[in-house]
């Protein structure tokens, strides 16, 4: 089982805020929630859908990116975000096989 790192930043609406959420690892693995739960929820089962579809198509997985380097790469160029307001989540993905799918 894989561990991919999820980067979560909060927007503001006209509505409220809702949340962005991505994994830089996964392509595609991207979702926005109302809430943070949800948004984890989302990303949770996007990232399961990526991965599936990579394994089925024969792609090889990522290596996860590490927190350190999210850090240096991901809080200081969202813009005009302060750090505080960037969230980030270690999300367990199941690698699933040909015979699991």
């Amino acid at each position: 089982m894989e561990t991919y790192l999820v980067i979560i930043k909060p927007f503001s609406t006209q509505h409220g805020r809702i949340y962005g959420a991505f994994a830089p690892d996964i392509p595609g693995c991207a979702v926005t929630g109302t809430t943070i739960e949800q948004t984890l929820d989302l990303v949770r089962s996007s990232l399961r859908s990526a991965v599936k579809s990579m394994v089925s198509s024969g792609q090889m997985l990522p290596a996860p990116t590490s927190i350190a380097h999210a850090e240096e790469e991901y809080r200081f160029s969202i813009d005009n975000t302060e750090q505080e307001q960037i969230l980030m989540a270690l999300v367990p993905c199941t690698a699933f096989t040909p015979s699991r799918m």
